[in-house]
C-alpha cells in the first residue's frame, strides 16, 4: 500500500418530493372555476386539527391534554351546521343578514352588494376597510383572503336566487331554491351558479348541463 487513505464511495441518494395533497373543492361555500364552467358552492365549515411535526413524540400529559380538548361527533357535527348556517344566512363583512342583490367572489363566499360597494368606496387607510380585507381566508389555497380577491365589482358576479313563495302571508327571511327541480338551497344543500348570468341550481342539475349553458331564460 502506498499509505495514502484511500476513500470510501457513498452511495447516491436522490431526494423525492412527496405528493402534494389533492384539494377538496367541495368545501368551498362556492367554488370559482373558469367561465366556461359553472361555480359550485358548498357552506364552508372548516374543523379544528391537529397533528405532531414528524420529528417530535408527544408526552403522555400532552396526550391525555389534547384526549381531554378532542371534539365529540356530536360536537363537531354541530359546529359544521352552526357555519353553514352563517354562511348561508350572514354577511361576513358588516354581519348584517344577506339580502338581495347577494354576489359571490372568487372563493364562494357571499355577501350583500351593497356591502361590496360600501367597501370599495372606502379610503385605503381606513381601519374598517383594513379589517374587512381580512374576511374570508381561505386555508391552503392562493385564494388568499376576501382583500386579495376583490379590487373591483368585476371581481364578484350577482347570484339570481329563485325564492320560494310563502304561504299564508307568512314573514321571515326569503328562503332560496333550485328554479329546476325546488331543491331546497341553503345549509347541508350543494349547487352552482353559472357564469357570467349568476343563476343558481342545485348541483346535481347542473351535471346534466354541459359548457356554459344556462337552464333559464336569461
Amino acid at each position: 500500500m502506498d499509505g495514502s487513505r484511500s476513500a470510501r464511495a457513498r452511495p447516491k441518494t436522490t431526494q423525492t418530493s412527496a405528493p402534494s395533497p389533492q384539494r377538496d373543492t367541495n368545501n368551498h361555500h362556492f367554488h370559482a372555476t373558469p367561465s366556461k364552467h359553472p361555480h359550485t358552492y358548498q357552506p364552508r365549515a372548516y374543523l379544528p386539527t391537529m397533528g405532531n411535526d414528524g420529528g417530535s413524540i408527544p408526552k403522555r400529559s400532552e396526550l391525555v391534554k389534547e384526549a381531554a380538548k378532542a371534539l365529540t361527533s356530536a360536537q363537531i357535527k354541530e359546529a359544521q351546521n352552526e357555519k353553514q348556517e352563517y354562511a348561508w344566512s350572514t354577511d361576513p363583512l358588516t354581519r348584517k343578514p344577506l339580502a338581495r342583490p347577494v354576489v359571490s367572489d372568487a372563493a364562494g363566499f357571499l355577501y350583500n352588494k351593497d356591502s361590496i360597494i360600501e367597501f370599495l368606496l372606502k379610503e385605503d387607510g381606513d381601519a374598517e376597510k383594513a379589517e374587512m380585507k381580512k374576511v374570508g381566508g381561505v386555508k391552503d389555497s392562493e385564494l388568499g383572503t376576501f382583500g386579495d380577491r376583490v379590487k373591483g365589482l368585476k371581481d364578484v358576479v350577482e347570484v339570481k336566487f329563485e325564492v320560494e313563495e310563502k304561504e299564508g302571508g307568512a314573514v321571515g327571511a326569503e328562503k332560496w331554491k333550485c328554479p329546476i327541480t325546488g331543491a331546497a338551497l341553503g345549509p347541508g344543500s350543494k349547487g352552482v351558479y353559472i357564469v357570467p348570468c349568476g343563476h343558481a341550481f342545485a348541483g346535481s342539475t347542473v351535471k346534466e348541463i354541459s359548457g356554459n349553458a344556462c337552464l333559464t331564460v336569461c
